[in-house]
């Protein structure tokens, strides 16, 4: 697996592949180009932001967004925060998931997630860490986010693994 990312330069060598992308159906607050990078004004309206966007519209549409249609925004790479084919991301809200405050519980909440993505536990915990976590598979389903992932690996490790844990299939 190579360390290139979307909206890296590729330096050569590097061979075809598929990736996944997580987008929004979002409506125009303004005149949008195709590609332009734009932020949410409110839940379900987004045009550019200073240092406040969350991704770019859909890059393949053909003329502009008129203001009031709704469009795909793709949403920037390495930001999605929990991968099910659906997704969660910081900009947008979640559903909270109940706390667990035993060990035990938690242990066990993550050896199941580990087994719906297809690695195993001690794989899962060692790339929690680095933010990045790597799936089994691309049809990784998921209800939980990283703060889930946070608290209950906390519970277990008694390390703080900071603020995101990004979500990665294999394939």
């Amino acid at each position: 697996m190579s360390d290139v990312k979307l909206g890296d330069i590729l330096t050569g060598g590097e061979g075809r592949d598929a990736v996944h992308v997580a987008i929004a159906p979002l409506t125009a607050g303004q005149i949008l180009a195709p590609g332009q990078h734009v932020g949410l004004l409110d839940e379900d309206t987004v045009g550019p932001k200073d240092g406040d966007n969350i991704g770019i519209v859909d890059p393949f549409i053909k003329g502009y967004v008129a203001k009031g249609e709704r469009c795909y925004v793709f949403l920037y790479p390495n930001t999605v925060t929990s991968l099910r084919h659906e997704w969660t991301h910081p900009a947008f809200k979640a559903e909270a998931v109940p706390p667990s405050s035993s060990r035990a519980a938690s242990e066990e909440w993550l050896r199941e997630l580990a087994g719906r993505i297809g690695i195993s536990y001690s794989s899962m915990m060692q790339e929690i860490p680095t933010g990045n976590v790597f799936t089994g598979s691309h049809e990784f389903y998921d209800p939980c986010d990283s703060a889930d992932i946070r608290r209950h690996y906390q519970a277990v490790t008694g390390v703080d693994v900071g603020e995101k844990i990004y979500f990665s299939c294999s394939c």
